[in-house]
């Protein structure tokens, strides 16, 4: 089993946009109202679990505000953010957030580092979140058509 996560993690590593992305999103195995009922438990909330950015043209660039709040009474720490593909980024001021404390976050799609990129895009930022000694897993999916006009 060991092997077949390394060579996937392997896979993912060494292939471009669609692949990472159509892989990872075939994995989850994860509803979407799974993920509406897990949302209320979370440590983080977030305005959108989706973000979509619709049609962008080959080589551009697009971004999307998104905000993270903390509903709880200790801090949270985003202590990683990562993203399945190249081309996706989560943007932060700061990584630690106090008790009632809402931060805008900006996700930007840069297929410039993807210039080869065309179709359609479904890919994931995953945020990795601490506070009092409990720490959870949140995912943001990020839906684009990159169409050549």
């Amino acid at each position: 089993m060991r092997n077949v996560v390394l060579a996937l993690c392997l896979g993912l590593a060494s292939s471009g946009c669609d692949a990472r992305s159509e892989l990872r999103n075939g994995a989850s195995g994860v509803s979407a109202s799974a993920n509406r009922d897990e949302r209320k438990l979370r440590l983080l909330t977030i305005s959108t679990e989706r973000l979509e950015f619709g049609a962008m043209a080959p080589k551009s660039s697009h971004e999307q505000a998104l905000w993270l709040s903390n509903a709880g009474s200790v801090s949270l720490t985003i202590a990683s953010v990562k993203s399945n593909c190249d081309c996706l980024s989560l943007h932060l001021k700061h990584t630690t957030l106090e008790p009632g404390e809402r931060l805008q976050a900006l996700a930007r799609l840069d297929f410039a580092k993807e210039p080869d990129f065309t179709g359609s895009l479904m890919s994931t930022l995953t945020l990795v979140v601490g506070g009092n000694g409990e720490r959870e897993t949140v995912e943001i999916q990020v839906l684009a058509d990159v169409i050549e006009k």
